[in-house]
């Protein structure tokens, strides 16, 4: 058959491009620095050219996951170290999701550490995660706004008020779970405790002692 236009090149690599700045908020995520992010960004849109002909297959789950593994190789790089084991590379993985949600606890509150996860890891748009909340975009975007410059502080006030210990036993797995897994359903599911700005409780359905749950944003 005849080859693909030079009209049809552009519209695919337009496409492409659309789908950049997600890609690259995703990175500075999971690298917790824009610069390694952008690097990460950067290198994984030139392999997605590179391999994949139909450029109509490059989705944002997609870039998300080679994202992944790129920095992964990175960690592997800095370290000077030849990962091979199975075990050893599911490892360094796990360690580097671990600080992320070590950073979302420490620094967010917990409305703030599913609205934030949500978009900036799982690219969720701001009017999808305000109809699941009942909430307005516009309240959301402050929220979003809120989180972003905690995150960015090095020393932002305690958000101690705002978890306990049987909450953080609770939620912490749920999180890093869904991080390591690329599973947004984890979250989701916690929605239902999300859904009224006053306190809730997570006893009923969730195996913990019995607490409140400070909804804060």
């Amino acid at each position: 058959m005849y080859g693909k236009s030079k009209m049809d090149t552009k519209e695919e690599q337009s496409g492409i491009v659309n789908l950049y700045p997600d890609l690259e908020r995703y990175c500075c995520f999971l690298c917790q620095n824009e610069w390694d992010g952008k690097d990460v960004a950067q290198e994984t849109i030139l392999k997605a050219w590179k391999y994949y002909s139909d450029q109509e297959k490059i989705t944002p789950a997609l870039l998300n996951k080679m994202a992944y593994h790129q920095w992964i190789d990175t960690i592997r790089k800095r370290k000077k170290e030849m990962i091979t084991d199975e075990p050893e590379d599911r490892a360094l993985a796990q360690s580097n999701i671990n600080e992320i949600v070590e950073t979302l606890f420490e620094k967010l509150t917990p409305k703030q550490s599913l609205i934030f996860t949500l978009k900036e890891a799982f690219l969720f748009k701001v009017a999808e995660i305000a109809e699941m909340l009942h909430l307005t975009d516009s309240t959301v975007k402050g929220i979003l706004y809120r989180a972003k410059q905690r995150v960015e502080k090095e020393d932002p006030a305690s958000v101690a008020l705002f978890w306990n210990e049987e909450q953080r036993e609770v939620f912490f797995p749920i999180f890093y779970q869904a991080l390591t897994q690329q599973n947004p359903d984890l979250l989701l599911d916690l929605l239902p405790y999300f859904h009224e700005e006053k306190v809730s409780t997570i006893h009923s359905h969730i195996s913990t002692p019995s607490n409140t749950f400070c909804m804060a944003a």
